[in-house]
């Protein structure tokens, strides 16, 4: 592998929230706590407190939840009972065969942190935890991925929460594959979309001793109880978003995401609906459940693993029932943690340190090839199109340089015709500055014609430099978010060893890695 990196900013691919918040210039204390920097995580280190009890639940609810028998996985559960030991999370929506390339990135990105955090503070733990969206009911974000050049799906009736999902049909999504893959075997032998999720990704990373935390669960949500509970009570977190959200408009931003009155989604099998408060009653949106207010908190006081936090409040959630000093995220992620610090604060919490998670474009060797006979850097990767065609023109066509010398010759002709012209007669000399404005119309179309003619002879190389752009940015969009990690895994079997290699999470540019 070959690596190179560019800022983020040379992409023309990240948001300017994202740009602003890496660099120095700005900053964004109205929205966290905690600077993106070595420093902002040892003052996090230094100002986290988990309680034991707490503690005691985390690790009894992942051991129930494993189903690794890697010793370094069993061995970082173990740590968690530990007061010196702290956690660096992620969290994704459960893609089928782990869906786009950033999915694999956060993984990564979050299991170098904890490496690089143990080197830096030697007589602390530190442990990578994925957060499994298993509660998530977006189905249709997750329910495919792109496989050289092919898009596998999963049709299914099924609905609710999509960790609950049975895999029965899952059969007609995988029976397009040129070939059995083993590692999707998992979806074979699980009884669900949660189980078949942990089981890929454990066996992807269980050697890094990764953690794969399934949040819906009963009892770390009865420890979360009190906050469910007052948002039915009160709906706070309404107010305390939107205030937040008006400091991040009025700096420019847009808003990521918009607070519902109650933030909070009913759940069971088969069923994923909003709850609203309605004059003193609780109901659960496009059923007959309802509830008085009073009954509903008895009624979620013996089942609190019916109510699921949405994006507002699942943060919340996360930081109550982890030792976690650390959120790596993209930047839409980081965009609505920015809108939650007076909610976290008001709950006591501090927003942990919001880290981007790193990025990547991944170059195979056959396109590596292709590139350099092209003549491209690194940085014209991220180049438009006609951008590049116009490289190739400058490169190998004539009709610029014949062109520039020719209208350089007609201005110095002119200007000597002006100047003679209007010696003796000073009227005409607009006339000759027509003339001129005329001829230079005309060694334009002449230069268009010449370009038009250069790009036939040259079609070869403008069709080459549209076959790469489409494979670097599929569909317009950086790879990360389109292809696979399948596509250079499969030929590559190194391809994750490289990630680890590259990847710095406190260095935020653009990794380019060319396979070898």
């Amino acid at each position: 592998m070959y690596h190179q990196s560019i800022p983020l900013h040379k992409t023309n691919a990240f948001s300017s929230l994202l740009l602003d918040y890496i660099s120095e210039e700005i900053h964004f204390d109205e929205f966290i706590d905690y600077q993106p920097s070595k420093q902002g995580l040892k003052e996090a280190i230094d100002d986290w407190t988990f309680e034991d009890d707490k503690r005691e639940l985390l690790v009894s609810s992942l051991q129930k939840q494993n189903r690794s028998k890697s010793d370094k996985v069993k061995e970082n559960i173990a740590l968690l009972a530990q007061k010196n030991t702290y956690t660096v999370t992620t969290g994704h929506q459960l893609n089928l065969a782990t869906g786009p390339l950033y999915f694999i990135y956060k993984i990564v990105s979050t299991i170098k942190l904890a490496q690089k955090l143990k080197e830096e503070f030697p007589e602390k733990e530190f442990v990578p935890i994925y957060w499994m969206a298993s509660e998530d009911h977006d189905f249709e974000e997750i329910n495919h991925f792109h496989l050289f050049g092919q898009t596998h799906q999963w049709h299914t009736e099924q609905r609710g929460a999509v960790g609950t999902f049975h895999l029965n049909d899952i059969e007609d999504c995988f029976k397009t594959l040129k070939e059995e893959i083993e590692i999707l075997s998992v979806y074979h032998s699980s009884k669900n979309l949660s189980e078949a999720t942990r089981a890929l990704v454990d066996s992807l990373f269980e050697d890094k001793g990764l953690l794969c935390l399934d949040a819906n669960d009963k009892a770390l949500k009865r420890s979360f109880l009190p906050v469910l509970k007052d948002e039915l009570k009160t709906q706070h977190s309404f107010s305390l978003v939107e205030e937040q959200s008006k400091k991040l408009t009025k700096q420019g931003y847009k808003k990521q995401v918009n607070p519902r009155e109650v933030n909070l989604f009913y759940i069971e099998d088969g069923l994923r609906e909003r709850l609203v408060v309605e004059q003193g009653q609780v109901k659960v949106v496009n059923t007959s459940l309802s509830w008085s207010l009073d009954d509903a908190l008895t009624f979620f006081e013996e089942y609190p693993q019916r109510l699921s936090p949405n994006v507002i409040l699942r943060p919340l959630y996360q930081q109550s029932i982890l030792p976690n000093i650390c959120y790596l995220g993209g930047g839409g992620e980081l965009a609505y943690w920015f809108q939650l610090k007076t909610l976290f604060h008001f709950y006591g919490q501090k927003v942990p340190v919001l880290l981007p998670r790193n990025t990547a474009t991944i170059i195979p060797k056959t396109l590596h090839k292709k590139i350099k006979q092209l003549g491209w850097s690194t940085e014209e990767l991220f180049a438009s199109i006609e951008t590049l065609k116009k490289k190739v023109m400058a490169t190998n066509g004539k009709a610029n340089n014949l062109l520039a010398q020719e209208s350089s010759a007609f201005e110095q002709l002119f200007e000597t015709l002006k100047t003679k012209v209007g010696t003796s007669e000073k009227t005409l000399v607009p006339a000759v500055e027509g003339e001129k404005k005329k001829l230079i119309k005309w060694l334009q179309k002449l230069e268009n014609r010449l370009e038009k003619e250069e790009e036939k002879k040259y079609a070869q190389q403008m069709a080459l430099v549209e076959s790469i752009k489409s494979k670097l940015f599929p569909k317009g969009k950086l790879q990360e978010r389109n292809d696979n990690f399948l596509n250079f895994y499969i030929n590559h079997p190194m391809f994750i060893h490289d990630l680890f290699e590259a990847f710095d999470p406190l260095s935020f540019e653009m990794n380019v890695l060319y396979l070898t």
